[in-house]
Order: structure tokens, then sequence, then C-alpha cells
């Protein structure tokens, strides 16, 4: 133990040694390893989010595999952790193993039902401090940056989209889709099926002032082609940058700015047009989707007592929208319903909320609550819930709205020390 002589220097150092110096030491080969598999593994959930390599469930279960005595150890412990439990191992056990006696598909379930258990990667990010948020929104910058890339060679005649082999192979293994046209109301339909989360990376790149970084992902969302995107993308970068904007009268003037060119464009590039041609091309997708709402009610119609049990992961219902048979649709909310029934879909909402309520609660990050927020809403229409993308999400949300509360509190200690 150092010596400190005076009694302010005494309860000082008392306060340092309880919460910088008394953290756990990590071995750095293995630390390096566990990062350079998070990379691995957001890197492929993505931009290969069908996993045809098979390296996003490796290193998934590398991760786990290197730290399952220490994520064994963390249960139970923290306010964030309970719902971590819940979340990643109770609920995906007992739904893998409910639809498994509901359909008797076993292969089909643990990978449908498994993805839950993503949030677990919490801890170790968590033990090894590792910057996810950095991980994350760089790979989402390497997203956005393909694509743009991509569309500026098509409009330059360098190479057309439809040529390039990056796109075309996402496109032949269903991990995107393409398209160029008057009828898209940007001209251009490059949608990787990923995009929607560089919604919660604008607001992230808005709160850390890297407005160039937020135009590239917004460019990136209008580009992907789909009006969930491009309505998402302009409300939660208008929204955050008004509330990242402390002067009261560049707020606004930042929002007259916005209204006026807004209407400029409307007006000079004729966008009503635009977007009924547009609307025309979505007309028949739109009309799919309101038939399969009623199709799944009629799903729970033939078996009441399904509504509250669930059908189970791979099981399927009649849709009348595509007549026939199907498991995988694009309402989120009412398949993940159908499938595992009314208590564990309540339990499930509760831990995609549980890290937004928490940040607004206590006004931490909140424009990255509210564009987390804006990512759940497009999930309705978005098969992008309950799936290894919409959980990497939730493990990104969990850590900014807990990990970097610690890091705040190390940063004020550090002012403290330097005053």
């Amino acid at each position: 133990m150092i010596a400190v002589k005076k009694s302010s220097d005494r309860k000082l150092f008392s306060f340092l040694e309880k919460n910088i110096l008394a953290y756990p030491k990590t071995n750095a080969i293995k630390k390096l390893l566990n990062e350079v598999l998070l990379w691995i593994y957001t890197f492929n959930t993505i931009f290969v989010p069908y996993d045809n390599f098979m390296l996003k469930k490796l290193s998934f279960v590398m991760l786990i595999m290197l730290n399952i005595l220490g994520i064994v150890n963390y249960l139970f412990r923290g306010r964030e952790s309970m719902m971590i439990v819940v979340f990643g191992i109770i609920m995906p056990i007992y739904t893998i193993v409910k639809s498994y006696a509901l359909t008797g598909n076993l292969t089909g379930n643990l990978l449908s039902g498994y993805t839950g258990m993503i949030i677990l990667l919490y801890y170790v990010i968590k033990k090894y401090k590792i910057n996810y948020g950095m991980i994350f929104n760089v790979c989402l910058l390497m997203l956005a940056s393909f694509i743009c890339v991509s569309v500026i060679m098509d409009f330059v005649g360098f190479m057309s989209v439809f040529q390039n082999p990056v796109l075309r192979w996402m496109h032949l293994t269903d991990n995107a889709e393409i398209g160029k046209g008057g009828q898209y109301f940007s001209g251009y339909y490059i949608f990787i099926k990923t995009t929607p989360m560089m919604i919660v990376g604008v607001a992230y790149q808005i709160d850390r002032k890297n407005i160039p970084f937020a135009l590239l992902l917004l460019a990136a969302l209008i580009l992907s082609g789909t009006r969930g995107n491009a309505i998402l993308g302009l409300g939660v970068f208008a929204v955050c940058f008004v509330l990242k904007e402390e002067r009261r009268f560049n707020r606004i003037l930042i929002i007259v700015l916005t209204i006026i060119a807004a209407l400029y464009f409307i007006i000079k590039f004729d966008l009503f047009s635009v977007y009924s041609k547009y609307a025309d091309t979505k007309g028949s997708g739109d009309k799919i989707r309101k038939t399969t709402l009623p199709s799944i009610f009629m799903s729970w119609q033939e078996k009441p007592l399904s509504f509250l049990t669930g059908q189970g992961y791979t099981s399927e219902f009649y849709n009348f929208g595509r007549q026939k048979y199907e498991s995988d649709v694009e309402l989120s909310y009412w398949n993940l319903l159908r499938r595992v029934g009314l208590g564990c879909f309540i339990v499930m909402m509760a831990g995609y909320l549980y890290p937004a309520f928490s940040m607004l609660k206590k006004k931490i990050v909140n424009v990255k609550a509210l564009a987390y927020i804006a990512y759940l809403a497009g999930c309705y229409v978005n098969p992008l819930l309950y799936t290894s993308t919409g959980v990497t999400v939730l493990l990104y949300m969990f850590c900014i709205a807990f990990i970097n509360q610690d890091d705040e509190k190390r940063n004020n200690i550090m002012k403290m020390i330097r005053s």
C-alpha cells in the first residue's frame, strides 16, 4: 500500500483504489482473441446476414466457449444481468424446447431460437472492456461506404450495379436486393438486408458530432430504396441533430431550413410523381402484408390455445397473400407472437425495450435511445426483430446503456483528479 499522508489524499486514493485500481487485470492475448472474434461476428452479421460462410455462428460459438465459466459466474450480478439471464438463457431454452415439442423439428427450432443467446456476449465485452460501440459503428460505416461507392461507380459509368460482382453475389445468396430506375425514388435500390441497422448508427455519429459520417449513413439508407429506411433515417437525422444543438435559435433555424429544403426538392424534382411510381412498385408487397395479418389471426382461430402457448419457431401457417404455407414473414412482431405465445412475447419485448427505457429515464445519450426506438418501429414490416441482426442491435444498446455509464463515471473521476 502506498503511504498517503493527508486525510483528503487518503480519501481520494481509497476512492481510486476501489473504482479504478481494483478492476481485474485481464490477459492481453485473451482480450485480443475475443476482440478479433467480435470483429468477425459483427462484420459477418452486417455484411452476410444469411451467414453463407458460417463465420457468424462459428465466431459466436467460439466466444461462448472461451468465456463460458466467466458467463456463469457473472449471472445474477448487476442490475442488467437479470434481464440478460431471462432474455439470453431462459427464453431461448424454454422456447426452443417448447417449439420442438410442438413441431418435432429440432435443428430448425434451434437455429431460429438460439439468437437470443447473442446477448450473452455483453459479458465478454464488459469483462475485457472492449469498445463494442466502435466495432459496431465502424462495420456500419463500411457497409454505408460500400453502398455509396457502388452507386457512384454506376452513376459515372465505371461499373453497373448489376455487374458489380459483390452485389451480384449478395443478391444470388439472398443477402441483398438490387435495382435501378425511375420507379425507385432515389433512382437506386441497393437493399442489403441489414441496412436498417444504420438508423441507430446515424444517432451515434450525431451524438459524437461526426456529421459527415452521419450523412454517409443517411445517404446509404436513402439509396437502399425502401420507404421505411428513408423516412426513419431522415427523421432520426433531423430529430437527433435538433436535440444535440444547444442553442434554441439554431434549433429553429435547422427546422426551418429542413422544411425549405424539403419543399424545394419536392417541387424541383417532382418527387410526388416519383414517389407515386415507387409506391406502385411496392403496392404488391403492401397488399401481401395486409393479407398476412388476417392469415395469422385465422391460424389462431383454428388453434385458439396457440395464442397463449405459441405454435413454434418452425411452424407454418397459410398466408393468403402469397397463397402458400409460410413460417417467416415480414410482420416481425405478429409472427414472433404467433411463434412463442403471449407470455414469452411480453417477456421478450421487455428485454428489447429495457436499455432504451433505462437510457431515457436517466437522460443518458437519449438520441441513441430514440434512434433505437425508431429501429424497433421499422422492424414492424421487416423480419429483423428476433434474428441475429435484431439481437446484435440489442447487444449494442446494452453496451452503450450500461457499460458506457461506467466509462462516464471513470471519466468524471479523472476530471476530478485533474482539477
